[in-house]
């Protein structure tokens, strides 16, 4: 071959490698892991335990989630794998141990729970590892999540094979905190799939992988810690209450819901607005649980400070035991008059129980440490609400409430003994002020539970309204009148259709200020 023949093949041999080393070279994702949207949890088949446990598990897991950036060695490009892990992990742990233990609570923290459960179960930082054969061997890298959770995945390619393990392992404490079972422990993996026999499903194979090896995995922990002789021993020798002193059933624990996700839109940021957000789903009193009360208001704090454009510093997020009498003094009665400013805008949100005063036929909200047998001490008046958001310099105050009144069941207690009445929520103060109440049902009915999508009926819809579904004329705003014309229809539908109800959200407030309108969410301008 010529000299010359030979020059054309080597440049053409280095154009090759440009062009596969310019693909090679781009980042592909991000890739996001996609779980089932009602995962199933494995049978278990076993005898549960008569004993009451708790599940420590901090908050922050149930927001916990991956974000790793891998390459193989003889690629310059790169692919980036998203796991949002956290909820799976809390949903699918409390549905198997529900299966062996006569109730199951989620805790924060060891201490919280003692003396207060008969069991403690705590599993250590679960060990996720994804490896990926490049064709010449695993090459490993290690990623240490917050909270401890360790990963370690191997380098990809776009044709590669790809097998996902689990390690887990729990100790179990008694009541006191001492340890009863050391260790229970197990190791699960995947089968290997390979990507160019499938199309490179590395979505689905992400969220599959890690939803197969939590199961196997949870199941199996799960069955040796309920079959341990020392458990099973502690389990007889414990003396038992009498049942009208055991525990209410276990939290009802959301399913992923579309609307937890938040919208990619960004709000028009603004210091004028402050916002105070309740959610209290389990009473001191150990009243009926107001089911997801406690994720309603997670999920709108999220949506208050990144759709609806309110600082962080000017939002207040109770949940639960932060949610007492003197907490919602403190923020309702103190807090938001030392911050607000003329011109101003306010926004309360409240889930969880109100109760009527059958003496007086007054409407409260039901702290934290509220009793319904002695509401008119321990409860939070509507009125004083009222009252008190009046006072306020702001131009607008607007109050949500998922709650009902009435005692008749739903999200509303009655003392023992009492009956359901009709009640409103309305005030003479709402008729020439500038408080707006947007209320989930009328006086005489019962706000309902949406646990196919994770929150409360009425919230539901607000969220999905705040995400864009209710801005009819597509401007990028939305009105309080807008969203409660959206909200209002699919309320009384959903209430009829899945639990044969009456559910009518009103809108209360003076005409002027409905007629003005209250813009809830402004969109930013590209």
């Amino acid at each position: 071959m010529s000299g010359r023949l030979w020059t054309q093949l080597v440049r053409l041999i280095l154009l090759g490698f440009a062009v596969a080393g310019s693909f090679a070279a781009c980042t592909y994702g991000p890739i996001h892991a996609r779980f089932q949207a009602q995962p199933q949890p494995p049978r278990l088949e076993v005898p549960p335990l008569p004993l009451r446990a708790a599940l420590i598990l901090p908050e922050s897991v149930a927001t916990m989630s991956l974000e790793e950036t891998i390459s193989c060695w003889y690629s310059a490009g790169s692919w980036q794998f998203i796991v949002p892990f956290g909820q799976e992990v809390e949903w699918r742990t409390v549905q198997t141990l529900s299966q062996a233990f006569e109730t199951v609570h989620v805790v924060p923290s060891k201490t919280l729970a003692m003396g207060h459960y008969d069991a403690l179960i705590e599993f250590a930082p679960p060990v996720f590892k994804i490896e990926k054969d490049c064709h010449s061997g695993v090459f490993v890298t290690t990623s240490i999540l917050t909270g401890g959770i360790i990963l370690l995945m191997g380098f990809a390619s776009p044709l590669i094979s790809m097998e996902a393990h689990l390690d887990l392992s729990a100790t179990v404490y008694d009541r006191q905190g001492q340890i009863i079972l050391a260790s229970a422990s197990y190791k699960a993996k995947t089968p290997v799939i390979r990507t160019g026999e499938t199309g490179g499903p590395e979505e689905r194979f992400l969220g599959e992988a890690f939803e197969k090896v939590l199961a196997e995995a949870l199941k199996e922990v799960t069955l040796r810690v309920a079959a341990a002789p020392k458990l099973q021993q502690y389990a007889q020798a414990l003396p038992r209450p009498p049942t009208a002193q055991r525990e209410p059933a276990a939290p009802l624990l959301a399913q992923p819901s579309d609307v937890d996700t938040l919208p990619l839109t960004t709000s028009v940021p603004s210091k004028h607005r402050h916002a105070v957000v309740i959610g209290i789903e389990q009473y001191r009193q150990q009243l009926p649980r107001a089911d997801l009360a406690t994720q309603d208001a997670r999920i709108m704090g999220e949506y208050v400070t990144k759709v609806m454009g309110y600082a962080e510093e000017n939002v207040v997020l109770l949940l639960n035991e932060r949610a007492a009498k003197s907490d919602l003094e403190k923020y309702l009665e103190k807090w938001l008059p030392n911050r607000v400013e003329p011109g101003d805008s306010v926004f309360l949100y409240f889930s969880g129980h109100g109760a009527p005063n059958p003496k007086t036929g007054e409407a409260y909200l039901v702290p934290y440490d509220g009793d319904p047998g002695f509401v008119d001490t321990t409860g939070y008046p509507l009125k004083r609400l009222y009252e008190h958001l009046a006072k306020l310099p702001a131009k607008e105050v607007v109050v949500l409430l998922d709650s009902c009144f009435s005692g008749a069941g739903g999200r509303s207690v009655l003392a023992k003994g009492m009956r359901p009445m009709v009640l409103s929520v309305e005030n003479p103060l709402l008729a020439s002020g500038k408080t707006v109440v947007l209320a989930a049902s009328a006086g005489d009915q019962v706000s309902s539970t949406y646990i196919q999508k994770g929150h409360g009926l009425l919230t539901y819809f607000v969220l999905k309204g705040l995400r864009g579904e209710a801005d009819q004329n597509q401007d990028g705003t939305l009105e309080l009148a807008e969203l409660f014309s959206y909200v209002k229809p699919q309320v009384e539908r959903i209430a009829r259709r899945e639990f044969n109800n009456e559910q009518t959200p009103h809108l209360l407030g003076s005409p002027e200020v409905l007629t003005k309108g209250v813009r809830l969410v402004e969109r930013a301008r590209p």
